[in-house]
């Protein structure tokens, strides 16, 4: 070999290791040859997170895996189609962009099981209200027989409380704010009773039946009730259970249990003033004007309120704490419920939308909107779904806004009422009117 050919075999080398080893150096950084526009691209990663665990995740009709978490890099800049799919659940689906040098996240992808309802149990539901931790107090006949009973969810089983000795036209009012007290009307008469010792019962005389129309509990105290009677507010202190009335303030025509105090709204000329006032309503401080209503409902957590006017169909939202108060305004939702498992999101609704409010962000999503009639919305624990029902059924809709997004429709039988969602939200529960029969339904 003479020298010249050495020389362009060790230059050939050099070049050769250049290409190579930059090759490599950009595989490394995450290029790829494109085929369709023949040049390197960056690429990116796909991150996918599901419950149940063990699905099948399909990329552009490819099966890629049979669990997640899953991860697939060096993806081609572009849009790809993602399904998710398990045995006897509902397929998620959704359009993916692939973005280079980032990673795209689908993650808190819950499937949701096609399951029959379940007969738990048959008696004909003359009342309910939802107890603090999910559970249910009940007023049944059964076997002709009336009874208070607990419906204890996560063990899906029903705890006879109290059975009456007598037929009667019986009401559930209100459950005390640590859950221990019940305040329920038999006919003419209302009653208390501690869920506790379920079987005495406290005769709620000496006070106008109008006191017990519109009261609220102290949230902390079950000794301490609230009433409005002919915009008076009435402070009720329970002595040995006998209701005995201590304090009053006039010209109010709202009032709102706050922490361990009370917010009033006290007409202020042809306004109204809220104003913070100690449990015994005294005054602490003004807080805010609003425009006079006579009719204002509320929903509040720790420092904040949503106070809705049902009249113009408004709700201010507002933060207690601050030293200056400002309201947000929410014009035509009058319904809201807060994500509780972590507060920082609220669920707003009317008859024909929802939108979801962020808290940390400041602004505000539209979710769905229907021709359709909603009558009541409950969050999923995960935060990422929400149930709504339309009419006697139960729909679920995902938060996340790429692409489409995924509504699912469980079918139920007709005149379901109530729903019920437990904590987990694995499983929903009905009552259907026509077969007096309790369900449960299995959806994870």
């Amino acid at each position: 070999m003479t020298i010249i050919h050495k020389r362009i075999f060790w230059l050939s080398m050099v070049v050769l290791f250049l290409i190579i080893s930059s090759l490599i150096v950009l595989y490394g950084m995450g290029f790829k040859y494109n085929a369709s526009t023949k040049s390197l691209e960056s690429t990116g990663i796909l991150y996918v997170k599901t419950y149940p665990r063990d699905v099948n995740v399909w990329l552009n009709n490819e099966l890629y895996a049979n669990q997640t978490p899953w991860q697939k890099s060096r993806l081609l800049p572009g849009e790809y189609i993602l399904n998710i799919e398990a045995r006897d659940y509902f397929s998620w689906q959704k359009k993916i962009d692939i973005k280079p040098g980032e990673t795209t996240f689908v993650e808190d992808v819950v499937l949701f099981k096609r399951e029959p309802m379940i007969a738990l149990r048959n008696f004909e539901l003359l009342d309910y209200l939802p107890l603090a931790n999910n559970n249910q107090v009940l007023i049944v006949n059964e076997n002709g027989l009336q009874k208070i009973i607990i419906l204890n969810l996560p063990f899906e089983n029903f705890i006879d409380l109290y059975t009456f000795t007598e037929i009667s036209d019986l009401k559930l009012i209100s459950l005390s704010g640590n859950d221990k007290k019940l305040i329920y009307q038999k006919d003419d008469t209302f009653w208390l009773i501690n869920l506790d010792y379920p079987t005495e019962h406290y005769r709620l005389s000496g006070l106008h039946s109008s006191y017990w129309q519109d009261f609220k509990w102290h949230p902390t105290d079950d000794k301490v009730i609230y009433s409005l009677v002919d915009n008076i507010l009435n402070e009720i202190v329970l002595d040995n259970e006998k209701p005995v009335l201590k304090n009053q303030l006039s010209s109010i025509y709202g009032y709102f249990p706050y922490t361990n105090n009370i917010i009033v709204a006290k007409k202020d000329n042809s306004d109204l003033m809220l104003t913070e006032l100690t449990s015994e309503l005294k005054k602490i401080k003004d807080l805010i004007i609003i425009p006079f209503s006579t009719k204002l409902s509320s929903n509040n957590y720790q420092d904040y309120l949503l106070l809705t006017d049902q009249i113009r169909n408004k709700t201010y939202f507002l933060q207690l704490g601050k030293e200056d108060i400002n309201a947000k305004i929410f014009d035509n939702f009058t319904n809201f419920k807060w994500y509780d498992t972590m507060h920082d999101k609220i669920a707003m609704w009317n008859n024909n939308e929802i939108s979801i409010y962020f808290l940390n962000r400041d602004d505000s999503l539209l979710l769905l909107r229907t021709t359709d009639s909603i009558t009541d919305l409950w969050w999923h624990p995960n935060g990422t779904y929400l149930f709504y029902q339309i009419d006697n059924n139960i729909n679920l809709i995902e938060l996340d806004e790429r692409d489409k997004r995924n509504n699912y429709f469980f079918s139920a039988t007709e005149t379901n009422s109530p729903f019920i969602i437990n904590n987990k939200g694995t499983t929903i529960y009905s009552y259907n009117h026509t077969t007096q029969t309790f369900y449960s339904m299995d959806i994870q």
